[in-house]
């Protein structure tokens, strides 16, 4: 009787089994080895020295460009609706009118190849 290839269900679910049970203690052994003051408090921190530092003026203004180009892009993208819109509810004309006059005194008046 020759085995197949494929693996014993029973193995995988050991496995997994393993592999999350590692993963669960390792995040609980961090959880207690790491000190609580990693992150501090609200209003604990020093106001910005450098104009690159967190809450400086370089941050708030990249900021403010961010929102003004997304508000461009939003304004423009609104006005392109719109007008397809507008466009969209004209009357459609079968044949236009040539905006340069009669098609056929055009074709008269051009020189003949020959």
């Amino acid at each position: 009787m020759a085995r197949s290839a494929q693996p014993d269900r029973r193995a995988l679910w050991v496995a997994a089994a393993v592999l999350a049970g590692t993963i669960v203690v390792g995040v609980l052994v961090v959880a207690v080895i790491t000190p609580t003051d990693i992150i501090p408090r609200p209003d604990e921190g020093r106001p910005p020295r450098s104009p690159g530092q967190r809450g400086g003026w370089e941050q708030l203004a990249t900021l403010a460009a961010v929102v003004a180009g997304l508000a461009a892009v939003g304004t423009l993208v609104w006005r392109s609706s719109r007008r397809a819109k507008e466009h969209a509810s004209m009357p459609q004309v079968a044949n236009p009118p040539d905006p340069k006059g009669d098609r056929d005194a055009q074709k008269d008046r051009r020189p003949q190849p020959g």
